[in-house]
């Protein structure tokens, strides 16, 4: 057995060790056997993944335009390191050159890759007897990027080794450890011993035995620290019971921890997966309307009535993001609500990640108790749009109505729009500002969401009010106000209202209001 174990490390010492200035590329090794079909068409590939761009001949160079995107082996495998497009150049034994274009994309929501494990390489590695009479492989690594820094790199091998079998240890029966012996027992020994002697001088002695020896599995890991770009990490050694004569050794993965990120790869699957290296910190964010962006001025843009408290999503228009695991679920408190009280009330949002980090954010919302206009409002909802319908369709309906039933007359209170609405839709006269409130009154208790926007700068007195309508992700000009020269003005986008008229009419301050729509949705004025 022990001349086979002697082999066995003289194969493998044969096998690692190697000249000073000879390099061995591990992860070139590992994907030799996976490339794709020879092609140098335009490629796509994600960050983290490999595809292969190799042509035939002995000495075919490689080279990429921007070893920051992606990098490329000596025998054309192609690493996605971070989002970008790059140019690889080939060069065949003739010297004939070829070039490819490939694109690198995101992937989902992983890190970018600094450094691609085909940079990594092992240098002199070596398979040695420590002074204990064991074997142990040790090796140089070294950092070929240009930029980015190997925070740590570990290599997983699982060994074999055979070890001498230790003997177990023999227990005396209870009672008999004692170290007292009477007289008559020590002069039996004393004669046992002499007869001992006399048999010893004329038997031959037994021929001493092998001790037995065990095939012992583990893993072991080979690891460097922070080797940055260009440089290499001083010799290592596998960590771990490396003792007794190895007999098989191989590798299992490469785990590659670099910037943010981590990338295995796995020898029997040959697959690499990429995956955040560093504990996540980061809190998701918030986005829609929460904080300032829940209100404008003195409209907030939801309005909530106590007799529909239940049918209320208070997530709607609020959103969570995480920066790895997305969208994250929300929780509402809405606990400082008092519905049987008007009022504008701050809510309260709370999200956390995967990894435990919570954020927490608030908003305004406007509680209503229904009266007379809400009552009269209904009945004419109830008579131009379907509960089915999509905003959008309830919109134009709701437009079409105000057209068809309000007259322009030039006076007009300027109180409160929910009284002005309810006089409108009763007396079906007023001015813009008229048409501004019965607007304002149907689409709100229809449930979408809108603001009063008015003309800025103020000639002569001459006023005009509107709607800004929230439809399809974004806000709306809406407005109802008859013209001599008529007009389309339902959900429609500053360009289409500007290219109406260029003069003071559709005046405002841009800056004051929430940012419009600029996808159409409804035809030209």
């Amino acid at each position: 057995m022990k001349k086979i174990s002697k082999f066995i490390s003289l194969l493998l010492v044969f096998a690692f060790v190697l000249p000073q200035n000879q390099m061995v590329c591990l992860a070139q090794v590992m994907t030799q056997q996976t490339k794709t079909a020879v092609t140098l068409k335009d490629r796509q590939l994600k960050v983290g993944d490999q595809i292969s761009v190799s042509i035939a001949g002995k000495k075919v160079k490689y080279s990429c335009s921007n070893t920051e995107i992606a990098f490329v082996s000596q025998n054309g495998v192609i690493t996605g390191k971070r989002p970008g497009t790059v140019t690889i150049h080939i060069t065949n034994d003739n010297g004939k050159k070829y070039t490819c274009k490939v694109v690198v994309k995101k992937k989902d929501r992983m890190p970018y890759l600094p450094v691609a494990l085909d940079e990594v390489q092992l240098i002199a590695p070596k398979l040695e007897k420590e002074s204990e009479g064991g074997m142990v492989y040790s090796a140089i690594i070294k950092n070929n990027a240009k930029k980015g820094t190997i925070r740590k790199i570990v290599y997983y091998y699982t060994i074999q080794a055979e070890k001498i079998k230790e003997e177990e240890n023999k227990e005396l029966p209870e009672g008999e450890d004692t170290l007292v012996q009477d007289t008559d027992s020590q002069q039996n020994n004393e004669q046992n011993q002499e007869t001992s002697t006399e048999t010893n001088t004329t038997t031959e002695v037994e021929e001493e035995t092998k001790p037995e020896t065990v095939l012992e599995t583990k893993t072991v890991t080979l690891t460097a620290n922070l080797v940055k770009a260009n440089s290499q990490s001083e010799r290592v050694k596998c960590q771990g019971d490396v003792s007794g004569n190895l007999s098989e050794m191989k590798l299992e993965k490469v785990q590659l921890y670099t910037g943010e990120a981590v990338y295995t790869y796995h020898t029997n699957s040959k697959k690499g997966t990429i995956n955040w290296g560093v504990k996540d910190t980061k809190a998701p964010r918030f986005s829609g309307w929460v904080g300032t962006n829940s209100y404008n001025g003195k409209d907030v843009y939801r309005i909530y009535y106590s007799d529909k408290k239940n049918t209320y999503n208070f997530k709607k228009y609020v959103s969570a993001i995480d920066d790895r695991d997305g969208k994250v679920q929300i929780k509402v408190d809405t606990s400082g609500i008092n519905w049987k009280k008007e009022g504008i009330y701050k809510i309260k949002y709370t999200a956390t990640d995967k990894a435990g980090n919570t954020a927490s954010t608030w908003a305004k919302v406007q509680i209503c108790i229904p009266k007379s206009a809400e009552n009269v409002a209904d009945d004419v909802l109830s008579e131009i749009i379907q509960p089915n319908w999509s905003d959008t369709r309830k919109a134009r309906a709701i437009y079409a109505f105000v057209k068809n039933h309000c007259s322009y007359v030039d006076n007009g209170s300027r109180s409160d729009w929910r009284t002005v609405g309810l006089n409108g839709i009763r007396y079906q006269t007023g001015d813009c500002y008229m048409f501004y409130a019965v607007s304002r009154l149907l689409l709100t208790r229809a449930g979408i969401p809108n603001i009063m926007i008015s003309r800025y700068p103020v000639y002569h007195g001459a006023h005009h009010y509107w709607n800004l309508v929230y439809v399809q992700g974004g806000w709306y000009h809406f407005d109802t106000t008859p013209r001599v020269r008529k007009g389309y003005f339902c959900l429609v986008t500053d360009k289409q209202l500007f290219g109406y008229s260029s003069g003071y009419t559709f005046q405002f301050k841009r800056n004051a209001y929430p940012a419009r729509a600029t996808k159409t949705i409804s035809r030209n004025p």
